[in-house]
């Protein structure tokens, strides 16, 4: 497996200012994402989350081998029919 350096150093994530900006005060208020990479004998693979901020709760995900564009598109779509219980609102695109 190819060596893939895919971690900042600690400098780089200390002291972020624009993490300290955006504050959930209640839940559904703030959504995050999170692309993480795991390496596998077989290469690496990516998993694609979706959070909310206040509450911590995980509302969908993509798991895939590859990390294209629409991983991520998945992932949303997950967290939308998860949390909409199979149905979508009419006024989510």
């Amino acid at each position: 497996m190819k060596n893939n350096n895919l971690t900042l150093p600690v400098h780089s994530h200390k002291n972020r200012k624009e993490l300290k900006l955006l504050r959930a005060d209640k839940p559904e208020m703030l959504i995050e994402t999170d692309i993480t990479y795991i390496p596998t004998n077989n290469g690496m693979t990516y998993l694609m989350c979706i959070k909310d901020v206040f509450s911590k709760e995980w509302y969908g995900y993509s798991y895939n081998t590859s990390c294209t564009a629409k991983d991520p598109i998945n992932a949303m779509d997950d967290s939308i029919i998860r949390k909409f219980n199979g149905t979508v609102p009419d006024n989510i695109l």
